[in-house]
């Protein structure tokens, strides 16, 4: 039978700051795109890169670490 380990405090600071770090990322790219961009497709575009980005950044940390 699998055992979980009990999750740490640590680990919930982890996941916060993680999520603060890409909401508050991933709008200032927008915005910035925003600025300068007219057409909604390019800001759309460029948000959803920034995600990707994001999302593959934080899980090579995570595996290297």
């Amino acid at each position: 039978m699998l055992t979980w380990p009990e999750p740490s405090p640590a680990l919930l600071v982890a996941a916060v700051l993680g999520a603060n770090d890409g909401i508050i990322s991933t709008a200032s790219l927008i915005l910035g795109v925003a600025a300068a961009a007219a057409f909604k497709s390019e800001i759309l575009l460029a948000g959803v890169a920034g995600l990707v980005a994001g999302a593959m950044s934080m899980a090579a940390g995570e595996y290297v670490s």
